[in-house]
């Protein structure tokens, strides 16, 4: 039996190009070093033998662990998401590089999710979704990710809107980190856990 997927989504690693609202608080060099430490902590902390794990990748990066890569292509985020996810023929669950708080009980909670439902999407505090899945290989619907109003309170109830009633699941809401007070909260759980 084909093992599901984990896609991990990433923008090319770039100073001024990752991050930009974190950035325009922090500065460009701490954002990008946040996002470095956050992409190597999803590539080595996520890898379980129940999944393979893909990289879906902005534009050429060298990578700091051998893995498969894939391209996102052109597009806005729901372009570039639909496009990734339409390469994959096994069930598959995507996410953003810098969920903090993501572990790999998540994803194989996720993995669960989409076996009973079409869809899956893990929840951001903010409004957003840090994770979706699908159960392949049934095509995605034409209308999936259209209208969807990205960065803000409102893109998961947009995406929800662009699928079939009934067939969607959630898994845990996470945070992602887009301010400096979100940074701070992260940090602050962190220490808490030592």
């Amino acid at each position: 039996m084909n093992k599901p997927v984990l896609i991990i989504f990433a923008k090319a690693p770039r100073r001024g190009q990752v991050k930009r609202r974190l950035a325009a608080e922090i500065g460009d060099a701490a954002a990008l070093q946040f996002y470095l430490q956050q992409i190597r902590h999803r590539l080595l902390d996520l890898r379980n033998p129940k999944w393979d794990v893909v990289l879906a990748l902005s534009g050429p990066w060298r990578l700091p662990v051998p893995m498969k890569v894939v391209v996102q292509g052109r597009g806005d985020l729901g372009q570039r998401m639909r496009r990734v996810l339409d390469g994959v023929t096994r069930p598959a669950v995507l996410i953003g590089a810098d969920i903090p708080d993501v572990a790999s009980g998540h994803i194989a909670a996720a993995f669960a999710e989409v076996r009973r439902t079409a869809f899956v999407f893990g929840p951001a505090a903010d409004g957003g979704y840090w994770l979706v899945g699908t159960r392949r290989p049934c095509p995605l619907p034409r209308q999936v990710f259209t209208g969807v109003r990205w960065s803000s309170a409102y893109a998961l109830a947009d995406t929800l809107k662009t699928l079939p009633r009934g067939k969607v699941g959630f898994s845990a809401t996470l945070s992602d980190v887009d301010h400096a007070n979100d940074l701070r909260a992260y940090l602050k759980r962190r220490r808490g856990s030592y």
